[in-house]
């Protein structure tokens, strides 16, 4: 035993007054013993007090993500693929993940007719869109969560706060998601003002354009499964 051990010991099994030796009969304490108990205890209090937060990797072979674009006369929908991504798990809650969006992978497919559907999806692809050439990932890093019961189209549970960055630009965003955390199964979707990341065609806040307008929010949608 340490020297200092044996003498906090020997401090702790004396009696009050100073300088006299332990009464007899005192039952002398093994410091030594109780300070590797204690130690002990407040670790394993740690530990399985702590919370175990899951990685939970996105199987992007069959994971969805799609889009639809609304404008003043109808609308056009398509699908974007998603490069990789992950979401950190704490028991019910999301706590944490990041989404990398491969933007040169939007395709549209409401337009059946071959021309018409590749000059749309080109003009989605350039400057006046998502210019994919300069800006070709795109960033959703989910920083928290919260249990909510709501009764949009996917029965959402929880509400997510994220950042979502297109072309270098960073905004803040909420995430609606209903989220099965049994099989770590994710659907949802997310409303992006677009005109936040600057992309302003077509659009009736910055240009009179009537009926020719296209609205600043669009939609994602997403169903995502975990890899196995």
């Amino acid at each position: 035993m340490p020297f200092w051990l044996n003498w906090i010991e020997h401090w702790i099994s004396a009696p009050a007054v100073t300088g006299s030796n332990p009464v007899k009969g005192t039952k002398t304490i093994n410091l030594e013993v109780v300070l590797k108990k204690v130690l002990w205890l407040a670790f394993s209090s740690f530990i399985f007090s702590s919370n175990i937060v899951d990685t939970v990797w996105i199987d992007v072979s069959i994971s969805k993500m799609n889009w639809i674009g609304y404008k003043v006369t109808g609308s056009h929908d398509g699908h974007i693929k998603i490069e990789n991504g992950y979401v950190l798990k704490d028991k019910n809650l999301i706590v944490g993940g990041e989404i990398i969006i491969d933007m040169q992978s939007i395709s549209v497919d409401d337009i059946k007719d071959s021309s018409k559907n590749e000059y749309l999806t080109s003009h989605l692809k350039n400057e006046d869109f998502f210019n994919v050439i300069q800006f070709p990932k795109a960033h959703l890093k989910i920083l928290s969560s919260k249990e909510i019961f709501s009764k949009d189209m996917a029965n959402s549970n929880i509400q997510m706060s994220a950042e979502l960055t297109i072309k270098d630009i960073t905004n803040e965003i909420l995430i609606y998601s209903n989220i099965d955390f049994d099989r770590n199964i994710s659907m949802g979707q997310l409303i992006v003002d677009r005109t936040k990341w600057n992309i302003k065609y077509g659009s009736n806040s910055f240009y009179d354009l009537g009926d020719r307008a296209i609205y600043d929010d669009f939609v994602i949608n997403f169903l995502l499964f975990p890899k196995r």
